[in-house]
């Protein structure tokens, strides 16, 4: 039988990523921070929580995750549509993730996903805007 690999799905300014036996991805915003709530599943149950700054006032429309620099761990990619940039978050191993990475782009984004486009065991970042942004991994960094 067919089981979905994650479930997206959108709540206000909320975007989340939930992946079975996984993390549960939250970003919240308001009007003095901007961060993204990281919820561990415990045998199914989400009780437990870190928060981890954006360290950014921009809005971000957009989030995702994937194995980009070759730990086996999910790292965490974000996307601002009106800040015309996206960012990557690295996951530390030890349930944290690093200060935000980010790149600027020429236009607004409207997705970023993550897949091992060519076949190195790393995935790689694509961003989609008013043009298409493949950000291939590398073993020093993207």
């Amino acid at each position: 039988m067919w089981e979905p690999k994650e479930y997206i799905y959108h709540t206000g300014k909320q975007r989340h990523i939930s992946r079975p036996g996984g993390f549960l991805f939250l970003i919240s915003t308001s009007a003095t921070q901007r961060y993204i709530r990281v919820f561990y599943n415990e045998q199914g149950e989400f009780n437990n929580f870190s928060d981890f700054s954006l360290e950014s006032d921009a809005t971000f429309s957009g989030i995702n995750h994937g194995k980009v620099n070759d730990d086996d761990y999910d790292d965490i990619v974000v996307i601002s549509n009106n800040g015309h940039f996206w960012g990557i978050l690295y996951n530390d191993g030890n349930s944290g993730f690093t200060s935000p990475e980010y790149f600027n782009l020429d236009g607004p984004p409207s997705d970023i996903a993550c897949s091992d486009l060519n076949k190195d065991g790393r995935d790689d970042v694509v961003v989609v805007g008013n043009k298409l942004n493949v950000y291939y991994s590398y073993d020093t960094s993207l």
